[in-house]
């Protein structure tokens, strides 16, 4: 052999020896439950070599055996066995349990040859019952608790725990609960890293690359062990940074000036480990981008000063201003979120106690000229007196907020268009007094760039709805491409005269109006159509009804959905309406008790919790002869769960407030009804409305259908006096007197009709 031979062989044998020390590795002989030496499973009833049962509550299994089980319960209950671990018990008959107390298991594990400063260890585990304490060399460690034995729980002794050199000791202490013999039991996995001593650093973790806006705060952080102390040298484009010298590395107000490589070089006395780099990329926000109550300089506006940015183009409280005004601090409810150093409450008046009711829009113009629409990005946080609504260039995005009293946060990335923007939040004041808008920590970008020419195309779609009649629905298309744009709606293939704008609004909403709606839009250099958005078009049986009857006034089924009342307005998404039901699992003896003349109703068939807040709900009834009208009175007596945010005619508070669901409150209204109900927090909600009756109009009378016997019988009430069937063979016209005879049982009309081959329609007429 040559002395080159002998030296090359020398230094691989080095090479290969040294290697593993270069990084941090596993600790030895930290075991899960039930594994033998070699991690493998144990077999049934076998001790675990590396735990001791040091504590039990079992004079008769006094430990220190602790052992695995016997095939059957309590696993299934219990998390399954295997496959990187096993229960552990003071028993293998967990069937027959043990006697309730504390069972204290133990395992150890050495770091000889390691620095303990280095050293942890992550894992999960399961208890039955709980988790007492956890020790580590005797000294309690916090923070370490269990879910008990249906699942694992993770959990971490860090850095810093007070790890020794040579051997460790590790106590887990599990209360087995019940005042009698019961199963107990403690399972395990984990693993520990540790580095040895006198050893250079090594990472554990490298500083992440960060896409971040100018202003925001950015943190770079690194992880690493190594024989302490550790110094830290944090690089910016591979030059130092001064005062970088901590673990982490923070920039506060970020400017486009510090977009570059970040890295940090970690050292102790055994030498230095140098981190990857971490880009940071800093984009320019694109102008409009304003929180509310701040000047044009982003200073805070002084109370009573109008807002510059945010323009009210809808106002209840003063139609012909469109000024939204910073509120005054000293007067607006202590319950709203406190103004802060970045945003304050704006308004439609400094002091809005006494407010108008209504809807409130509040605009923000943003200009992405020059800027690529499709790469926008737009986040921030708002808060609202009293709900509120999203909107980007006349299109809902879906976002509702929370209220007064904590922020909600949401995150636009499309809807956006090439040049001007607008973004919308539309406020509800549900009664007249205190309303506002707050908006923080607004922040956006996009990527700068030129747009090409280009046909029109679609950025958002409009989207279909189900409406009930008398309401409002609107159709939002928003289009893209080369300006200017011109707008065509139709519906079902039909061109809709006159509708030309981005936005198409039908009120009040009628059945002729279900179907499909689609926007053709089209510039100079080509057009698109939209995709078709459907309208479903519910219609209730109208007339005045008790609420959870049928259209004979007798009582409704549990969970059968209510013919009359229907839900126009919900705070919970998942119960939007427009259906509501005589529920099922009502939260009887607390509400007021059904009756046969009158059932509560309740957004879910099954009377459940739903989410806080308010809910409406709407009964719809025709009066034919305009000199009813004023002659018409209302009375009923009516409970909600929770409270009652108003009761309204035709849009207008008639002024009833409701003693709750435990009783009826008397309510008397000169001319009609709609219900609004509200609730401040998840629990069950519904409507009651029992003996209501409408006085001095002539009601058009329901007409129901039935079938027996191969024959067709139509019904009416016999006090809708005056009332005649026609027929007719095709809609709309042609009626005429049905010669089918009527005659009377009970409170109803009948007519029986034998079906021919022909089809026929009826109704009542007076």
């Amino acid at each position: 052999m040559n002395a080159s031979a002998f030296f090359q062989r020398t230094a691989i044998i080095l090479l290969t020896t040294y290697a593993p020390w270069l990084q941090a590795a596993p600790i030895p002989r930290l075991f899960n439950t039930g594994v033998d030496d070699g991690g493998n499973l144990l077999s049934n009833n076998v001790v675990d070599p590396h735990y001791a049962m040091t504590a039990s509550a079992d004079p008769d299994f006094p430990g220190p055996n602790a052992l695995t089980l016997l095939p059957g319960f309590p696993v299934g209950p219990w998390i399954a066995e295997g496959p990187n671990s096993r229960w552990i018990a003071p028993q293998a008959d967990q069937s027959s349990g043990n006697q309730p107390g504390i069972y204290t298991f133990k395992t150890t594990f050495d770091l000889t040859g390691f620095d303990p400063a280095t050293a942890r260890i992550s894992g999960q585990l399961a208890t039955d019952n709980s988790l007492e304490a956890v020790r580590l060399n005797g000294t309690d460690l916090t923070g370490i608790t269990s879910a008990g034995f249906a699942t694992f729980t993770s959990f971490a002794i860090p850095l810093g725990s007070p790890f020794v050199a040579g051997t460790n000791t590790l106590e887990f202490d599990v209360r087995n609960a019940g005042a009698t013999v019961n199963p107990a039991g403690f399972r395990v996995e984990m693993s520990g890293i540790a580095t040895g001593s006198g050893e250079r650093p090594s990472i554990l973790t490298q500083p992440q690359s960060q896409t971040v806006i100018v202003g925001d705060l950015v943190t770079f952080s690194v992880e690493a062990i190594g024989s302490p102390p550790l110094s830290y040298e944090w690089r910016f484009n591979n030059g130092p940074i001064p005062g970088g010298t901590n673990d982490s590395y923070t920039i506060t107000g970020v400017t486009a000036n510090k977009a570059g490589d970040y890295s940090v070089v970690v050292s102790n006395t055994a030498g230095q480990t140098n981190s990857t780099n971490a880009t940071l990329t800093v984009l320019v926000p694109f102008p409009g981008i304003y929180n509310t109550g701040l000047s044009s300089n982003r200073t805070l506006l002084d109370d009573g000063l109008v807002d510059p940015h945010y323009k009210l183009v809808v106002n209840p409280n003063d139609p012909t201003s469109n000024d939204s005004v910073v509120e005054d601090s000293t007067r607006f409810p202590i319950v709203w979120i406190q103004n802060s150093s970045k945003s304050k409450w704006i308004g439609p008046a400094s002091d809005t106690s006494a407010a108008a009711a209504g809807s409130y829009s509040y605009q923000l113009a943003l200009d992405l000229t020059a800027y690529l629409a499709d790469t926008a990005f737009l986040a921030g946080s708002w808060a609202t007196d009293n709900s509120g609504s999203l909107f980007l260039n006349g299109a809902d995005t879906g976002y509702k907020s929370a209220g007064f009293t904590a922020f909600s946060t949401f995150t636009l990335t499309n809807g956006f268009v090439s040049g001007a923007n607008v973004l919308e939040f539309r406020v509800n004041n549900d009664t007249a007094g205190y309303a506002g808008l707050r908006v923080e920590n607004l922040r956006g970008t996009a990527r700068q760039g030129v747009v090409s020419q280009s046909p029109p195309f679609i950025v958002v779609q409009p989207q279909g709805a189900t409406r009930v009649i008398t309401e409002d629905v609107t159709f939002t298309v928003v289009a893209d491409g080369t300006p200017p744009f011109s707008y065509q709606w139709s519906h079902d293939g039909a061109t809709l005269d006159g509708k030309t704008n981005t936005s198409l609004m039908l009120s009040p909403i009628t059945v002729a109006d279900a179907g499909g709606y689609r926007a053709h839009v089209f510039n100079a250099l080509g057009s698109t159509n939209s995709a078709v958005a459907r309208l479903v078009v519910i219609q209730p049986q109208l007339g005045v009804f008790n609420t959870g009857v049928d259209s004979t006034g007798a009582a409704l089924g549990d969970g059968q959905p209510d013919p009359h009342y229907v839900l126009i307005s919900s705070a919970d998404p998942a119960y939007a309406g427009p259906i509501v039901y005589a529920p099922t699992n009502a939260p009887f003896p607390a509400w007021f008790a059904n009756d046969e003349n009158s059932r509560w109703i309740t957004p879910r068939a099954d009377a459940s919790e739903v989410a806080p807040g308010s809910y409406r709900y709407r009964l719809i009834f025709t009066i034919d002869q305009s000199n009813e009208v004023a002659a018409a009175a209302i009375t009923a007596n009516v409970g909600t769960d929770d409270g009652t945010g108003g009761v309204f005619l035709n849009g207008n508070d008639v002024g009833f407030n409701s003693g709750g669901f435990n009783t009826l409150a008397s309510l008397i209204i000169p001319d009609g009804t709609g219900f609004f109900v509200a609730g401040a927090a998840a629990n069950p909600s519904g409507l009651r409305v029992d003996d209501l009756v409408i006085t001095g109009v002539t009601l058009r009378p329901v007409l129901t259908v039935s079938f027996s016997g191969g024959s067709m019988q139509t019904a009416w009430p016999t006090n809708a006096t005056g009332f005649i069937l026609q027929e007719t063979s095709a809609l709309p016209g042609g009626w005429t007197n049905s010669s089918v005879s009527v005659f009377v049982q009970g409170d109803r009309s009948i007519a029986t009709v034998i079906p021919g081959g022909n089809a026929k329609f009826y109704r009542l007429i007076k």
